[in-house]
């Protein structure tokens, strides 16, 4: 089971989703705006965010996956709780977590801090809009 993929089609489903025991993920949309100093409009776009929470018990992303994956709830369950734990092990002992085009976590003091990565699922996800570069068309 590849958990991180599962995560990125709840949020381009839903918009958000929530780790049992870990966080919550959410897509935030960003109005297009106009930026005076370079006089380009960018586009309107969604930009991920993600919170720290260590008492969510939101069943959704397990009940959502054992139906993608024609397993019981309590197989799916058991097998996303196992990785849970092997990324705040990771985060314990390593410092860091990198989870691929979501972003990277580290943490410090049980807290944890999030980065999104490069090649983020979001940064393409703009409604297929580009920057206007209005000098250019002065």
């Amino acid at each position: 089971m590849n958990l991180t993929e599962h995560i990125i089609g709840f949020l381009e489903k839903y918009h958000r989703v929530t780790i049992p025991s870990f966080g919550k993920f959410e897509l935030e949309f960003q109005p297009a705006f106009f930026q005076y100093e370079n006089r380009q409009v960018t586009p309107p776009k969604y930009h991920l965010v993600f919170s720290q929470q260590h008492n969510l018990n939101d069943m959704a992303l397990f009940e959502g996956i054992a139906g993608k994956e024609s397993k019981s709830l309590e197989e799916t369950a058991s097998q996303i709780q196992q990785e849970i734990s092997q990324w705040k092990q990771t985060l314990k002992q390593v410092k860091n977590l990198n989870l691929n085009r979501l972003g990277a976590f580290s943490s410090e003091r049980e807290k944890i801090s999030f980065q999104v990565a490069d090649d983020c699922f979001c940064h393409d996800y703009h409604f297929g809009l580009p920057v206007i570069n209005l000098t250019a068309l002065s």
